[in-house]
């Protein structure tokens, strides 16, 4: 399931291990959702927001509907804060700047071509695309390996990955996105390290940050940070 590192009345924080699924409609694998629920002792719990399979780190989950719409309400506003930890085999230039793309997403079709796994990044005017924007900044680097933050405006399906892709900074291990090879545990060094939300019901904010994995390539991060 991961660790548990937030909890209270209202709501749960959990960073979630490379290769959990939150949710899926697969009845074969185990959720994070599910466990969480049977940990807990509360059917009630639902993410208000996903992260990717083969990505680690913080996931935010409701403990009521109502909840669940207050969070997804601050969601709407702008005010939940997320940043990632990504390692790219290809130094950004510049180091650091805004990305804004347009993105089509898995399931749509149209001008941008057939239905696709892939998020695709395409022209601005392409019907049925969505606007992704991100900042980024780079932290460390190795002779092979660069860590840069990410931190999102916007929420779309694989955007991390796709915009960083279309300019040829491949997250490592990520093969789907033209990465030269999977890492041997099927994940990609894309870590959600960082979650700021406000409270759905008392007076504060709820930050929390997630542990890096603890193999030897996270291990090497957390030695460039």
């Amino acid at each position: 399931m991961g660790t548990l590192i937030y909890l209270d009345s209202w709501l749960a924080i959990v960073a979630k291990e490379a290769g959990e699924p939150v949710q899926t409609r697969d009845s074969s694998l185990k959720t994070v959702v599910q466990e969480l629920r049977a940990n807990l002792g509360d059917s009630r719990l639902q993410p208000v927001h996903r992260i990717d399979q083969p990505v680690s780190g913080a996931v935010i989950f409701a403990r009521s509907g109502e909840i669940f719409s207050t969070i997804h309400g601050a969601i709407g506003r702008g005010e939940l804060h997320r940043a990632y930890l990504a390692v790219v085999s290809t130094p950004p230039e510049p180091a650091q700047g805004v990305l804004r793309d347009h993105l089509m997403v898995p399931g749509d079709s149209g001008a941008s071509g057939p239905r696709t796994r892939r998020t695709r990044v395409v022209h601005s005017d392409t019907e049925g695309s969505r606007q992704a924007v991100l900042r980024y900044e780079t932290l460390g680097r190795s002779d092979h390996h660069t860590v840069i933050l990410v931190e999102l405006e916007t929420g779309r399906h694989h955007q991390i990955r796709a915009q960083l892709a279309h300019r040829g900074w491949h997250v490592v291990g990520d093969a789907l996105y033209g990465a030269r090879r999977p890492m041997r545990d099927r994940s990609i060094a894309l870590h959600a390290w960082y979650v700021s939300v406000p409270h759905p019901v008392l007076p504060d904010r709820i930050t929390c940050t997630a542990d890096l994995p603890a193999t030897a390539l996270w291990k090497g991060v957390g030695r460039l940070l």
